[in-house]
């Protein structure tokens, strides 16, 4: 665990994290020197995020991109994303707020897997995950693209925590049960396209917890405080879908 790490591991991994994160945030900085402002859909989840403290909080996410005249009307599935910008655009505005809220969240996956492969091998694999997160940055666009609000650009870095999580949670890593749920349900409820691989790796994830339990690795105290713990975290994720679709025909 992190907590038993030598100071030296410690500074070798904020020093990792910080060579991904540093480029993200001159992108970010970059960004408004160039006279980025939001706009189309980066400007409706700006106004989407102010309304979350007010009597128009949103029930579910952007629209998609789905042909309407096939599917009908469908958004993605949650509001999330809008709980997300929140804070930062109510204390700075839609400029800055969105900017600092996404390169905060990218802060916090990068250094989340990190601290999760740490947890599963030391300082050597959680460089290894380190690096990982920098191709996928890298590949992505990134400090070029990634500065952006959008929610089909934004859960890219957290989507690799969560596959981070799912792996640490199949070793018996209870704790993270809870976790999985809420950066999964962030995930797909900010972009639906990720629905799939999110409901696999965590049907994968619990069932292999399951087997740590039966095992004797999980003892029976840890495992029901996860799945209490999960259930706390999937009803608050998922309350607001859930009444939006009972109570719009279907949704």
């Amino acid at each position: 665990r992190l907590g038993d790490s030598t100071r030296r591991e410690r500074v070798l991994l904020a020093s990792l994290v910080l060579l991904v994160i540093v480029p993200l945030l001159y992108g970010t900085w970059s960004a408004w020197r160039n006279g980025w402002i939001p706009y189309s859909d980066n400007a409706i989840l700006g106004v989407r995020a102010r309304d979350v403290f007010s009597s128009r909080s949103p029930w579910l996410g952007m629209p998609t991109s789905f042909p309407a005249d096939v599917t009908g009307d469908v958004w993605h599935p949650g509001p999330m994303l809008f709980w997300w910008y929140a804070p930062g655009v109510r204390l700075f505005g839609a400029l800055w707020g969105l900017l600092l809220s996404v390169a905060l969240l990218h802060t916090v996956s990068v250094a989340g897997v990190a601290v999760v492969a740490y947890r599963r091998g030391g300082a050597w694999v959680a460089a290894g995950g380190v690096a990982t997160a920098a191709a996928v940055a890298g590949l992505s666009g990134g400090s070029a693209v990634l500065f952006r609000p959008l929610n089909g650009i934004v859960p890219l870095l957290a989507f690799l925590l969560f596959l981070f999580l799912a792996w640490s949670v199949t070793c018996g890593d209870h704790a993270l049960l809870p976790v999985l749920v809420l950066v999964g349900s962030l995930v797909v409820q900010a972009e639906i396209e990720y629905l799939g691989s999110v409901v696999v790796f965590t049907v994968l994830a619990t069932g292999g917890l399951v087997l740590q339990y039966r095992r004797g690795v999980v003892s029976t105290a840890e495992a029901r405080r996860a799945a209490v713990l999960s259930g706390l975290a999937v009803l608050v994720c998922w309350a607001l879908t859930a009444f939006e679709a009972l109570s719009n025909a279907g949704g």
